[in-house]
């Protein structure tokens, strides 16, 4: 469901309360790809907000990815491919990783 006017704030590891005109969190395939065929305007896609400074409110919508799940797929013995989903939290991960390969 797309929201309006929501705080972005607990979107980002920084904190910083801008607005998102619009906004919705997508937990799986099938909701993004609908969101999509909304055919947005002006887009942006997040995920746990680690990589972003944000500095004023955001125009559009905002799509934020709540995707999950890990899967081990190919091995061998020098690598193991893993397919994450987007929403997963990245430090999770890696400590997930440590355990599982």
């Amino acid at each position: 469901m797309i929201q309006q006017h929501i705080s972005l704030k607990p979107y980002n590891t920084f904190d910083i309360d801008v607005k998102a005109e619009s906004f919705v969190s997508v937990k799986t395939l099938e909701d993004l790809t609908a969101v999509l065929k909304t055919n947005p305007k002006k887009l942006l896609v997040i995920g746990g907000g680690s990589n972003m400074l944000f500095t004023k409110d955001i125009e559009g919508l905002v799509v934020h990815l709540d995707l999950k799940g890990i899967e081990i797929g190919e091995k061998s013995k020098k690598t193991t491919r893993v397919k994450v989903a987007a929403g997963e939290n990245w430090h999770d991960f890696v400590l997930w990783s440590y355990n599982k390969i």
